[in-house]
């Protein structure tokens, strides 16, 4: 019985093996980058969300023994950190509160909401900021996205 030998590839055969690798290996970084950048742009969103649920969670308790709620230079700085802590700056914050809050925020009638003889006041956070493309910054300056996250919370003051 025969053993057939494998007969090596001719000069001409390496230059299409070397073209057909060179094609596979762009297609195949340009879908690992693209992967990598869907999850960055997920975990940005995410993160924006958390840091203003935070900080509304942080807006409406008043401080231990106190009926007094922290303004939003505070807030902004409880975001702040929290942000800082996944590397995310230049980040955006805003507080919204009823026009019958204390503490220095944007005074917005909306979160004030009259149901019957009760009234219900809430407290908005919004934190944004833009997200650009990591993997190549020059080329796609057109894929720059406004990202936002927002909380709203019930105010948990007594009067």
């Amino acid at each position: 019985m025969a053993v057939g030998t494998r007969s090596p590839l001719n000069r001409n055969e390496w230059g299409v093996t070397l073209v057909e690798s060179a094609l596979i290996l762009v297609l195949f970084l340009t879908l690992l980058l693209g992967v990598m950048e869907v999850g960055r742009f997920l975990n940005i969103r995410q993160v924006l969300t958390h840091a203003a649920r935070e900080g509304a969670r942080f807006a409406i308790a008043p401080g231990s023994g106190t009926n007094t709620l922290p303004d939003e230079d505070q807030v902004s700085a409880k975001v702040e950190t929290y942000l800082l802590a996944a590397n995310i700056r230049d980040a955006v914050t805003t507080v919204k509160c009823p026009p019958s809050a204390t503490e220095v925020c944007t005074k917005d009638p909306a979160m004030a909401i009259v149901t019957g003889s009760v009234t219900t006041e809430y407290t908005e956070v919004t934190v944004s900021t833009t997200y650009s493309v990591l993997s190549a910054p020059g080329l796609f300056k057109a894929l720059e996205v406004n990202l936002s996250g927002k909380a709203l919370m019930r105010r948990e003051t007594s009067e």
